[in-house]
């Protein structure tokens, strides 16, 4: 808290750079003389009279900026006095004064502000700043275009982001900081220093929030701009702890706390060559390289460097002032951990009356260690209270049964207060088995699940929201676990529709996020203009990032261009936010919609299975479970397994020998993933696989229902007709999309630079084209641009290419294309393109390797390439886990497609290509090795689109088939002769 006061009061003064100064008149720097000399002789009383003089002649002859001088003096003896509601209300009386005439006079009005701001800041008023701004802004808005204007607004929007940071209104201050961020950018450029005040204060947002991946990118590049320029040796010291606070806070495991060390290391070293620096910074890094030892269980160490802070600030500041409870905090935190109970809480309750007057998340976290302590000592009850309390703190009459579909903002310190509550509350069940407490634990998971839901929406930045996902996984894990002991102790289904409703949120979150996104957008109908817009400022965005990571690998690239890409993501990403803010304030209700909670409509699930459907959900617990939920027309079943960390390691071994395949193996998967719910279902004869994390490589078709001695292998394709799917709600959420007005296009590129000749292929579109009397691009014809400009028109797509998985950066995985503009040379589609892509396609079925293959990311599943068409909003997807092998596939594929033409839903025409192919095979071919790679991803029981064609094409020609019909019988008839007309027709 310290440090932010001292930031603030660092830049409290930027304002002054756009005043002028005029001469003031000789009465009245008379006036200011004889107060001056009043003052210095401590005749408080005469001096003010003077200065009262003085501000009655400036404001009297409309002398504005000597008015301000003035008043700003009047103050100041008043502070002196200790009588700061007197000083206050001169401010105000100022104020009321200049509002008045503030248009005529902005760099005047601006001065005046800025004083007013110190002056409340030393109040730590932070409510009276918040005004003095928006009224600075009212001002700056009605200004001529200048960059005087930009200026005044700009100023006007950091500190109104700023103030409300102070306050923990952070949507709100989101929304001014990135205005404030863009004016920077257009009055200065990107590498001013001015931005790095504005960089600084933005990442403490979004620490805050705990988008801890955007607020290391923003100080990283206030850090770039640091090095190359001259600045205040505060701003640096602020830089180095800043990056060290944003690591240890992340911890995502020892590198970030070693990384977070060496900052504040980095930072110690500076400010030991600045003595006023020192005085002011090094008590904070002692307490944060303490929080870093804390995080690495040296307990000793950290100790060490906590005693070291208090006994800095002791030397230095007052005893028992607010932001020192920071430092006791940390302190008692360190002492709970080497079992020194009492003396911990005792230093809570000093620290407790002093966060009294810093800010109610700090005392929230106080009560939180609290709480944690009464739980070391064995008191849940008593740590329960604590938890509540930190909850109440927060969130005034708080309720947990009307908070559980709640729009939250973002908050970790409700989050922690939420997920204790719950977790004590099951630990006090599992005592005393008072189903109270597990009923309690149940409430409050749910509404940690739909604040992490909630949450993870407001993140920008892609990894943000993977890496809240894998810090938040077992939370997900343990609300299944208690939502399935209440199911087991009641029988009450909707515990069982709960954590069916859990496991499904933590699945594939972007891709339903972009979803719902086009849903909100056809609802609201929000101008197309403004849809594009959006669309171009998001590819921006992800061409940015992705230039930086591509270049951030490659040892060839010097710093500056890493340094300019990095500050152009900072750029682009700023002018996105910008501008879905201004979409926000535009349309109130988009707000509620796009953060609004998600919950399962189960009717409608359950009305969108046939009678022989059955969706089957998988999600591995932690520690060792697996949770099984499968759901028919009819009801939703629950089965859980032990999941052994063998078993994850054997999975992945499988897939690493797919041509050398264990039958065993696949076995054994069966009756642990499928046996026990097709028992339950035995009508069942079409699945929907939702799998989580490594059973998403797994093909189950391949799966071995009955193997005994000699007689032939029975896999699981042979019995049940199977489709995969990302998540229940990303199938509930569907949107309008735009007709195709072309069938078919086969994409063959000629590829080279070493990579493998594609003969099969184009054998296998010559065939597909022919079929379908489509569209075929072959060779140097076969370009990306060439793809983004015609592939949007047509129903189905094939791509017969290469492709390159990513694992480390999977939005890098690629597809190859020709390149007509440089001769002999291969072009790349990159998975992160398609995010931004709008296809009408029905279909597209990517005959390269690996296409369904990629990293598993926590909250998305795997992001593969297949993936990325699924954000360019095809429904329907065929795609490959492995690398395949020429004939079968070119075989199953062809076969595929001529089942499609003849009417087989998508699902059906591969499952049937599949049986056709081992009806055909030996003893080695065989193998799913060569015909189990393909995999379909879509919608399992809808007729193909593409196959309505042929059904609209029958309706066309109905009246002409039901014509010549008659006329044939007609005839017929006629031929007959002796029989009625009436005889011939029975």
């Amino acid at each position: 808290m310290k440090s932010n006061t001292l930031f603030l009061c660092l830049l409290c003064f930027s304002l002054n750079a756009v005043f002028g100064q005029k001469k003031s008149e000789p009465h009245f720097l008379s006036l200011l003389k004889q107060a001056k000399a009043y003052k210095t002789q401590k005749k408080y009383d005469s001096a003010i009279v003077y200065l009262e003089k003085a501000v009655d002649d400036s404001q009297h002859k409309k002398r504005w900026e000597d008015y301000v001088k003035a008043t700003i003096a009047v103050s100041d003896i008043y502070k002196v006095l200790k009588k700061m509601d007197k000083a206050d209300s001169v401010f105000a009386a100022g104020q009321m004064e200049l509002n008045k005439v503030s248009q005529s006079i902005p760099k005047i009005y601006a001065r005046f502000i800025g004083a007013y701001h110190k002056f409340l800041l030393v109040r730590n008023d932070t409510d009276a700043i918040i005004p003095l701004y928006a009224n600075l802004l009212n001002t700056a808005k009605r200004l001529s275009p200048s960059v005087l204007r930009d200026s005044l607004m700009q100023e006007s929007y950091y500190w109104l982001g700023y103030m409300n940071y102070e306050l923990e209104k952070l949507s709100e201050s989101l929304i001014y900081m990135d205005s404030s961020t863009f004016l920077i950018h257009r009055i200065y450029g990107d590498r001013h220093i001015k931005n790095v005040s504005q960089l600084i204060g933005t990442s403490k947002v979004y620490q805050l929030i705990g988008d801890y991946a955007k607020a290391h990118t923003l100080l990283e590049q206030a850090h770039g701009i640091i090095k190359n320029n001259k600045v205040d040796p505060m701003l640096l010291a602020e830089s180095y702890m800043s990056l060290g606070s944003i690591l240890s806070t992340r911890n995502r495991n020892e590198n970030d706390s070693q990384e977070a060390l060496a900052y504040f290391q980095k930072g110690l070293a500076f400010i030991s060559k600045h003595k006023e620096v020192h005085k002011h910074y090094f008590d904070i890094y002692q307490k944060e390289i303490a929080e870093v030892y804390f995080d690495l269980k040296d307990f000793k160490r950290a100790l060490e460097h906590i005693e070291l802070s208090l006994a800095h600030w002791d030397k230095y500041y007052a005893p028992e002032y607010g932001p020192q409870a920071f430092i006791l905090f940390a302190k008692s935190k360190i002492l709970s951990r080497i079992g020194k109970y009492e003396e911990a809480l005792d230093i809570l309750d000093i620290s407790n009356e002093l966060f009294l007057d810093v800010n109610s998340s700090a005392l929230a976290d106080n009560f939180l260690l609290t709480g944690d302590i009464y739980r070391f000592m064995g008191k849940p009850k008593a740590a329960d209270s604590m938890y509540q309390r930190a909850i109440e703190v927060l969130i005034p009459d708080f309720e947990a049964e009307m908070m559980v579909n709640e729009n939250f903002k973002p908050d970790e310190t409700l989050f922690d207060g939420l997920i204790k509550k719950a977790e004590v509350n099951a630990e006090m069940y599992d005592q005393r088995q008072d189903l109270k407490h597990l009923t309690i634990s149940y409430d409050f998971y749910q509404i940690a699940v739909n604040y992490l839901t909630t949450t993870r929406k407001r993140f920008f930045s892609d990894h943000a929201k993977i890496d809240l996902s894998k810090r938040t996984r077992n939370v997900y894990s343990e609300a299944i676990n208690v939502c399935v002991k209440l199911y087991t102790l009641t029988g009450e289904d909707r515990y069982l529709k709960t954590s069916f409703s859990i496991a499904d949120r933590n699945r594939y979150n972007t891709l339903l996020e972009n979803i719902q996104n086009q849903q909100i957008h056809l609802r609201l109908k929000i101008p197309q203009q403004t849809r594009d817009m959006e669309k171009a400022l998001r590819k921006d965005v992800y061409n940015a990032r992705a230039r930086f990571r591509q270049f951030k690998t490659d040892a060839a690239v010097d710093s500056p261009l890493i340094d300019s890409l990095k500050n152009e993501v900072g750029r682009t990403e700023s002018r996105f936010q910008a501008f879905l803010n201004k979409v926000e304030q535009e349309h109130p209700e988009y707000t509620h919609l796009k953060y609004g909670s998600i919950t399962i409509d189960f009717k409608r699930l359950a009305a969108m299975l046939n009678d022989d459907e059955v969706m089957i959900q998988y999600f591995i617990g932690e520690p060792g479970t697996l949770y099984i939920f499968a759901l028919s027309q009819e009801e939703l079943f629950f089965k859980e397994q032990k999941w052994h960390a063998d078993v994850a390691a054997q999975l992945r071994d499988f897939m690493a020998n797919k041509n050398d395949f264990d039958p065993a193996f696949a076995r054994k998967q069966y009756k642990l993933l499928l046996e026990d719910v097709l028992k339950k279902f035995p009508s069942a004869t079409r699945l929907i696989i939702l799998p989580d994390r490594e059973l998403s490589n797994l093909p189950f078709e391949a799966l071995i229902t009955s193997s005994q001695g000699s007689k032939k292998t029975r896999y699981l394709i042979e019995d049940y007709t199977i489709s995969y799917h990302y998540s229940a709600n990303v199938l509930l959420n569907t949107y309008e999309r735009k007709k195709p007005t072309r069938r078919f296009v086969a994409y063959a590129p000629e590829v080279s630079g070493g990579l493998q000749s594609l003969w099969w292929a184009k054998q296998e579109v010559n065939t597909l084209a022919k079929l379908f009397d489509g569209d075929l691009v072959m060779g140097t014809q076969a370009t990306k641009s060439h793809f983004f400009s015609n592939a949007g028109q047509y129903d189905m797509i094939h791509l017969a290419t290469h492709g390159v998985v990513n694992n480390e950066h999977p939005l890098l995985s690629k597809l190859y294309f020709s390149d007509t503009e440089k001769s002999g040379s291969n072009d790349v589609l990159f998975g992160y393109e398609l995010f931004n892509t709008e296809l009408t396609a029905n279909l597209v079925t990517l005959g390269a390797c690996e296409t369904a293959s990629g990293n598993i990311l926590e909250g998305e599943g795997i992001w593969s390439l297949g993936h990325g068409f699924s954000y360019a909003g095809v429904p329907n997807i065929v795609m490959s886990l492995w690398q395949l092998s020429d004939q079968p596939a070119n075989d199953i594929i062809t076969s595929f497609y001529r089942n499609v033409e003849d009417g087989f839903p998508y699902v059906d025409a591969l499952r049937q290509a599949k049986l056709e192919y081992l009806k055909s095979s030996d003893k080695v071919t065989s193998n799913p090795f060569f015909w189990s790679s393909f995999v379909f991803f879509g919608d399992i029981d809808r007729p193909s689109e593409s196959s309505g064609y042929f059904y609209w094409s029958i309706l066309l020609l109905l009246p002409a088939i039901v014509a010549m019909f008659y006329f044939r019988r007609k005839r017929s008839f006629q031929r007959l002769p002796g029989k009625s007309e009436a005889e011939v027709s029975s």
